[in-house]
Formats: C-alpha cells, structure tokens, sequence
C-alpha cells in the first residue's frame, strides 16, 4: 500500500487468497490485482491460474512476501520462467519446522533474499547459511508526510476512557497473540504507579481471555483498557505519553516505526529488531521481555523522566532520515534497477 505506489516500475500484485479488506484501497491507486484463491482442495487450480497470469504479464521479478508466498513464488515462478525471483522476509520463522525443510532445499532458486532488518540478515546468514552477498536489507517506511500530531487532543482519549487529567498513558499496538508477550506486559502493570493508565489496541489471536484473567486476577480494570481493533490509531497514539512494544519476536515492527513518527519515547522488549530502532536511554528503554520486574522498572523511568520530549525527538528523527517511506521507496527502486541490470546482460 505504502510501497508500491512509489516506485517506478511498472506491476501489479497477486494474492495467493481471495478478495481482502485491501482491495479497493489498492486498485484506488492504479495498481492491478489478482486472486489465486487459495484453499484446501484446489492447489492445482490455482497453479495453473498462476501460470496463466505469468504467461501474460511476462514479469521480469517476482518479490515475494510471507511463508507460504516465499516457497510459492520461487518454485513455480521459476517453473513458469520468471527470471529473477525475489523473497522478501518479514520475520524468524525458525519454529517451523516444514518452512524450514522445504526452504533448505529450495534455496538455490532464490536470486536475492530481502530482510526488513539487519536482525533477520542474521537469522539468514547464520542459521539458514545465506550467503550475504545474496541479501539486500529493505527496511519498512512510514508516510510521515501523512502523519500529523494534532489529531487527537489528551483531553479527549480521556474523556472517551473517563480518565484524569494526570494520568500517564501508555499505548501498546499490537495483535493479541502469544510471542507478543502481551500478558507479561499486563501482569507487569500491578508493579507501576497507578496513575500509569495502558492502552491496548489491536485485534484478538488467541490471547484475549488469558489478558483479561490476569486483568481481574490483579485488580488491574482501572489501569488496563482492551481497546480491540481501532481505525484512530494514529489520533489515540498523539493523544498518549509513551508507546510499549513487550514482543518475544519481531520482523522490523510497523507499529513501533509509527509511535517514533509520532514523538513517542518507546518502552520495547531486549530483542534485535527493536533495539535495531531503539537505543536505551537515548529514545527510549529497554527491558528483559520475560522479566516483569524488568518492564515495570522501564515503564516507571518512562514516567518518572525529566524531558521525555527529548526522548520523542530522538525517535523522529531516527524515522525521518532512515525509515521515510520516500526514502525506502528510492531503494526499492535502485535495488530492482541493479537487478534487472545483472540478469539481463
């Protein structure tokens, strides 16, 4: 959505699932779609559709996104004569174990492997043996043309939860699944100053009864808001103190690039893609995810810093001369560029 628009090559998408909520908003700027229609019983179909669209459309690359599209992609689009196959990686999926064997043994149709941070060259390189020269880093870019930090006023979040003028809040966005740790964060909240109010905002995975036992297990209904899935996220984050980010595992968090953006200091878990974004005590802090002494502890020194203002600069500024969408989009733009030029000499 963010990426394509701005670049300059001529493409177009295939999805290898039907129709999703994205649709118009991505043929709304002139970019062609195609849905495979994935499902259990018609993987034949479906590659004799891909087939079909690739005969077409005749690509010079095909770049990849997620598991399932990475293995995809760089089977059959070799197959179908694609010449330069691209699998762009959004996270460590040491965990699975199919992924995994399929991917050592399909490896060699890979041209190029693009991470979205130097944490996952990492996981490539050392525990799936890619060689770096095979690796591009595109990291993930934020619109910040888009983003304003006047949309949504304290005053207001305040009135919609009935909270008091003094409270210090603290927003997390995240999908409520397990490796986002959010039940460690939640438990940890017993530990901090009442008057630090946090926010969850994002869509239940599985997680949600287990954060709202731990919420009534420690009295915590007055300082821990479930918000769900919100389409103001943007306003309720310029409307917050502090941004917190507690996940096990991450690839580059969008959600995390989009509180710096908004001048947020930002409380994050001791993993390699966060502290790729941010560094302790210059726009933010650190703690031991799987400590939750540890995360009350960072929480408080949020709360208790002189010039947090100082902090939320630091973030901006990191955003704005590294992860600006424009910027990644130029990248984007030469690293096709470099392909194409070495393929087709």
């Amino acid at each position: 959505m963010k990426l394509l628009p701005r670049i300059k090559h001529d493409k177009f998408i295939i999805s290898l699932t039907n129709l999703n909520d994205l649709e118009k908003e991505i043929s709304a700027k002139g970019i062609r779609i195609y849905f495979l229609g994935l499902h259990k019983y018609n993987f034949l179909k479906i590659i004799l559709k891909f087939k079909e669209i690739i005969n077409k459309e005749k690509p010079d690359i095909l770049d990849t996104y997620l598991i399932h599209s990475n293995i995809f992609g760089r089977i059959f689009g070799k197959i179908f004569g694609v010449k330069i196959i691209i699998n762009s990686v959004r996270n460590d999926y040491s965990d699975l174990k199919i992924y995994n064997f399929i991917d050592k043994y399909t490896r060699w149709l890979v041209d190029k492997y693009v991470p979205n941070s130097q944490a996952l060259v990492d996981y490539l390189h050392y525990k799936n043996n890619v060689s770096l020269k095979n690796i591009f880093v595109l990291p993930n870019g934020i619109e910040l043309d888009k983003i304003s930090n006047n949309l949504y006023g304290k005053d207001q979040i305040r009135s919609e939860l009935k909270l008091s003028n003094d409270s210090f809040i603290a927003v997390c966005v995240s999908r409520l699944r397990k490796h986002k740790n959010i039940v460690s964060l939640v438990s940890a909240m017993r530990y901090v100053n009442k008057k630090i109010i946090l926010l969850l905002i994002g869509q239940d995975q599985g997680e949600k009864n287990n954060i709202i036992h731990i919420i009534d297990r420690y009295n915590l209904k007055n300082q821990v808001y479930l918000l769900g899935a919100r389409t103001d996220i943007q306003n309720i984050l310029t409307g917050s103190d502090i941004f917190i980010l507690p996940s096990l595992k991450e690839g580059m968090s969008n959600a995390l690039l989009e509180a710096m953006a908004h001048k947020k200091c930002c409380v994050v878990s001791n993993i390699p893609q966060n502290t790729e974004l941010v560094k302790h005590k210059q726009n933010g802090f650190i703690f031991n995810p799987k400590d939750e002494l540890d995360i009350a502890d960072k929480i408080e020194k949020a709360y208790n810093h002189k010039d947090l203002n100082e902090m939320a600069l630091a973030s901006y500024n990191i955003v704005k001369e590294k992860y600006d969408i424009n910027i990644v989009a130029e990248l984007y733009d030469d690293f096709m560029n470099k392909m194409i030029k070495i393929n087709y000499k």
